[in-house]
């Protein structure tokens, strides 16, 4: 079913909240088990203690038959380290062995299409970061667009999730169809859409197999253009992070402004501020002007009969559409 945009960027938002609610009792949970392990392991070395001082005379140190553990409390020992047992384990496997093979990785990272999932990769290991950063030299083209979200029809990949206030917390909706097209958004819920699709040439396809050449990518964005600080800085830093082997570059008018005034070293923010004041002056102005040529067609009014074969146009080319 065809909604808006600002639904699902809405739903994102809730879900992201919903994220750090649960990480933040998943920390306390484990604080908690910590801290039930560190009471038992206490209570078993005063337990041994205690034990150690009962001796003949009761000032002997030497252990005797009335020192040894009953059964219940070897139970509670070794109970108490099999899980600390596990853990260094499972630390050693971890650091000891791979699961995947490289070539395995490599196909299954393949299949990122999200430019957002593709930079968070980075902090995986050593070899993710390496994958990633010759995946993002190997994007030759970018095309940033600016478009009105409210018009556009959307609909969630996700077919649980209905976008609502009844969807569960458990739903990760990461991509929309957008006019048909799939795109991924951004995981804090910014209004910014992404998505990186692979150049295929026809000539490469008439090519060999051996002199096939290293694939290309093209990176597409969407934002709104009702866009705000946050936006701007998330297009900035996207911007930034493939930038590198760019060969074809298709912006925005108010893009290009943009880009121009990150290199000028201007605060974005103030930039953004400045604009939003350019765009009620506008407004204001454009107002005032209208007024003025109603009056001046009301003077021109009884002149009309010696004029009768021309037309008038008036044409207002506002560069500032921000």
């Amino acid at each position: 079913m065809p909604n808006s945009l600002n639904k699902i960027f809405q739903h994102f938002r809730e879900k992201q909240k919903q994220r750090n609610l649960n990480k933040d009792n998943n920390n306390n949970q484990k604080k908690d088990l910590f801290h039930d392990e560190f009471t038992q392991i206490n209570l078993i070395n005063n337990l041994n203690n205690n034990k150690k001082g009962l001796g003949v005379g009761g000032c002997c140190s030497r252990k005797t038959s009335s020192s040894i553990p009953s059964g219940d409390q070897q139970t509670l020992k070794k109970n108490s380290w099999t899980g600390r047992k596990n853990s260094d384990q499972l630390f050693c496997l971890l650091h000891s062995q791979q699961f995947f093979h490289d070539a395995l990785l490599c196909r299954i990272f393949d299949a990122v299409e999200s430019p957002f999932d593709l930079i968070r990769l980075r902090r995986v290991c050593k070899k993710a970061a390496e994958y990633v950063k010759n995946k993002i030299s190997c994007v030759t083209e970018l095309d940033v667009r600016r478009v009105k979200f409210e018009t556009l029809s959307a609909t969630s990949t996700t077919s649980s999730c209905s976008l609502s206030n009844s969807c569960s917390a458990d739903n990760n909706c990461t991509s929309a169809i957008v006019e048909g097209e799939l795109w991924h958004t951004h995981p804090s819920g910014c209004k910014v859409l992404g998505r990186i699709t692979n150049l295929i040439m026809e000539e490469d396809l008439k090519e060999e197999k051996s002199d096939k050449k290293d694939p290309k990518f093209r990176l597409e964005i969407l934002v709104d253009e009702q866009w705000t600080s946050r936006e701007i800085a998330v297009l900035c830093s996207l911007i930034g992070e493939f930038r590198i082997n760019l060969n074809r570059i298709s912006l925005d008018a108010p893009i290009f402004e943009l880009i121009v005034a990150k290199l000028a070293s201007i605060d974005l923010d103030r930039w953004f501020a400045y604009q939003c004041f350019v765009k009620a002056v506008d407004e204001c102005q454009m107002n005032a002007a209208l007024n003025k040529l109603a009056a001046q067609l009301q003077q021109q009014q009884a002149r009309r009969s010696l004029r009768q074969n021309r037309q008038f146009i008036l044409a207002k080319c506002q560069n500032n559409n921000y």
